[in-house]
């Protein structure tokens, strides 16, 4: 099964939130967003992308509510259960949202089009090629001056936690992390791979990118921790945390 495939039945099948750590449950992250979104408040006619959008809408709603309804909002999944399933969502709230079924991968849109581009653990493809291909094609579809708002996963996430935490210890040795090639091994979805903090800061740079923030991000709140609990099996531990980066950039 590729990777599409696995999602398509991630969203359809199983339910997203129901099989995967999902971030947008959590008002922590949606809190982090509308705090980086409030700049861009009563500014007319703005456009914002949310590529990897999933079958979660808490993000659409965020943009929403704090942008207000001059701004247009555009969802992009490769999942048309993901698309399907959010547009319904949507629909039933009142919310405007134009959806995009295309993979950001192999992207047909307009160059320079976005004012911003907001996204939450969306790069995570098992190919490091991927990963960067997602974010140059990203990047083609900002206007000169947009900005790109985002939380990336780590690597060293699980290592860190697995150092902390005795219950996680067997990630070391089962082949859950490996820190060389900068993976995540589940049994669920595959591999995946991570960008190390430098690797990330790096291709920022290369793709003409100015970053105006890049800080540690702790998903400390219950709701992750019933989430890692539940998904790696293990107790639940409210001490322990999972973390990533939290990227506020802008297009050169």
């Amino acid at each position: 099964m590729d990777e599409r495939e696995i999602w398509e039945e991630t969203h359809g099948k199983f339910g997203y939130s129901k099989k995967v750590f999902s971030l947008l449950d959590s008002s922590l992250v949606i809190n982090k967003f509308t705090q980086e979104l409030m700049p861009f408040q009563n500014k007319a006619e703005m456009k914002v992308l949310i590529p990897g959008c999933g079958s979660n809408v808490n993000l659409q709603l965020c943009c929403n509510k704090v942008l207000g309804n001059n701004t247009s909002i555009y969802a992009l999944d490769w999942s048309k259960e993901a698309i399907d399933i959010s547009k319904r969502k949507t629909d039933i709230l009142g919310i405007e949202v134009k959806y995009i079924n295309q993979s950001y991968y192999d992207l047909s849109l307009n160059p320079s089009f976005y004012d911003i581009i907001i996204m939450s653990n969306a790069i995570v493809s098992e190919s490091h090629e991927n990963n960067v291909t997602a974010l140059k094609n990203l990047t083609n579809l900002l206007k000169p001056g947009g900005s790109l708002l985002g939380l990336f996963p780590s690597p060293f996430n699980m290592l860190d936690y697995a150092l902390t935490n005795n219950d996680a210890k067997k990630w070391l040795i089962d082949g859950t992390v490996n820190v060389k090639e900068r993976r995540i091994y589940e049994k669920k979805f595959g591999s995946q791979r991570f960008f190390s903090p430098l690797e990330l800061y790096i291709l920022f740079k290369k793709i003409n990118y100015q970053v105006e923030k890049f800080e540690l991000f702790f998903y400390d709140d219950d709701n992750f921790a019933n989430q890692i609990a539940s998904l790696y099996n293990l107790k639940y531990n409210s001490n322990f945390c999972f973390w990533g980066y939290f990227i506020n950039s802008k297009k050169m």
